[in-house]
């Protein structure tokens, strides 16, 4: 999170005062508390141009023009939660608040976006026939096959780099060359990407087998290299963690 208390005014702050801290901070939101630290109102930057539009007037308290009923998330919930109020109410930020109505953060859209560089290994199967989607796939592997302007493939790695993912496996078996051209080392993505072959196809999973033993102590994450999902990938190890479990599966029902 961003350093919420920075942007925290009072309610007898003047509005040029509110601007000053808008501006400075770039998270385009100032959270009006009280003597208590309580949260008692929100005012975007939105909320002062109106103002000046209706008073050309900067000595305005902020109490006067405060939201007085923010959108606001317990401490209690979840990340998950977080980006859900964001995205049902279209708004940029959310001031967290103990029970007591004390605020204790603030949760941005660029909190949600913002990836941290992770060491997890992603594991990308791309080595199968696509024998359903014949001729298409008799002199290109399936995920190399263009959906939205590019190969489904590069669609999943560019998902996982904009997530903070660096180190992909691929494994391989028909016409591993197509793919290898195509990605090369990683390098042009900004990640590593080092290959897998099979000499003969292993089964789901079965290239498992085959990654190096010095993997990096975190979990691996596994996908199809024909998928293409809208899951939220931080989202999913901060689950796993939580849950302690020995593996997590995604899976939807289809019919």
């Amino acid at each position: 999170m961003y350093n919420w208390e920075k942007v925290t005014v009072s309610q007898d702050a003047k509005l040029l005062e509110v601007l000053a801290i808008i501006d400075k901070e770039a998270l385009r939101i100032a959270i009006v508390i009280d003597g208590k630290g309580r949260l008692i109102g929100t005012l975007t930057d939105g909320d002062i141009r109106r103002t000046l539009l209706e008073q050309g007037n900067l000595n305005v308290p902020a109490k006067d023009i405060m939201n007085r009923a923010p959108i606001k998330a317990l401490n209690t919930m979840s990340p998950v939660e977080f980006d859900a109020l964001l995205r049902v109410n279209n708004i940029l930020a959310i001031p967290i608040v103990d029970e007591n109505n004390i605020l204790v953060g603030l949760h941005t859209v660029q909190d949600h976006y913002q990836s941290k560089i992770k060491d997890n290994p992603v594991f990308i199967m791309a080595g199968g026939f696509g024998t359903r989607l014949r001729p298409l796939t008799d002199t290109c592997p399936k995920p190399m096959l263009n959906v939205g302007g590019k190969p489904i493939l590069e669609t999943i790695l560019e998902t996982f780099i904009e997530a903070g993912f660096r180190n992909f496996y691929f494994s391989t078996h028909y016409l591993p060359d197509v793919i290898e051209e195509h990605f090369g080392d990683g390098g042009n993505y900004g990640c590593s990407i080092k290959y897998i072959h099979e000499e003969k196809p292993l089964g789901t999973g079965g290239a498992l087998g085959l990654l190096p033993d010095d993997l990096p102590n975190s979990p691996i994450i596994m996908i199809n290299g024909d998928v293409l999902t809208k899951l939220n990938l931080n989202h999913l190890l901060e689950d796993h963690r939580s849950k302690g479990g020995i593996a997590t599966m995604c899976v939807k029902q289809h019919q």
